[in-house]
């Protein structure tokens, strides 16, 4: 999981943290399943054969599958500044995505229904970036999804779990979701085959961050 920091990150993290996960790479092997016991998926960069093949056909009447043939892996992160006109203009050619980011998949039903709470205050450069990523992401694992953004005005401190309470009560008058994500704006997946469908238990995504070295 990327942490952005402004814009730029420091590019000696970035470099020690990535000979950190070749090294424990290199020195790992799968056992079968698609990770091991106790890992986070966006350490290995290692292509299972555990997904779908790429000649899969599925039934628009079923439920979508888990593990579809275009979850590579690793995503290319990119933490450039962009717009909000620039997000506009690019997503607004699919059609299929609603107010609030909303979309649900056509080629299948989808399994899950996740609502994505985001706290925010004074963070418009990582906005954009956050939807740029999270949207084609979400749309690869055939969820159906929204984002409920809750800002917090004035000078108080940040209150991030009460904006989180807020936002939670909101998306749950809104539709009814199967589980809810309380994602950080600036916290951007590096793996798409880390699955943001719910689970029987809660999940920590972001275990390991670029800002500490994946340590």
């Amino acid at each position: 999981m990327v942490q952005a920091r402004g814009i730029m990150l420091r590019e000696n993290v970035k470099t020690i943290g990535h000979m950190i996960r070749l090294y424990t790479n290199k020195n790992t092997t799968l056992n079968g399943t698609d990770y091991p016991e106790g890992s986070n998926s966006s350490d290995y960069l290692v292509q299972t054969t555990t997904y779908l093949p790429e000649n899969f056909t599925y039934s628009p009447y079923l439920p979508c599958p888990e593990k579809l043939p275009y979850m590579r892996g690793f995503l290319n992160v990119n933490v450039s500044e962009v717009s909000f006109d620039e997000i506009h203009q690019l997503f607004s050619k699919d059609v299929d995505i609603g107010p609030g980011g909303h979309w649900r998949p056509k080629d299948c039903q989808p399994r899950w229904k996740v609502a994505v709470l985001i706290p925010f205050r004074n963070r418009h450069e990582h906005l954009p970036i956050f939807f740029l990523h999270l949207i084609p992401m979400l749309q690869k694992q055939r969820l159906e999804f929204a984002f409920y953004v809750i800002e917090q005005t004035g000078s108080q401190p940040f209150n991030r779990a009460m904006l989180f309470n807020v936002g939670f009560r909101e998306a749950t008058r809104d539709r009814a979701w199967d589980c809810v994500i309380f994602h950080d704006v600036d916290h951007l997946p590096e793996n798409d085959r880390n699955y943001y469908g719910c689970g029987e238990m809660p999940r920590h995504f972001a275990a390991k961050l670029d800002k500490y070295m994946y340590m």
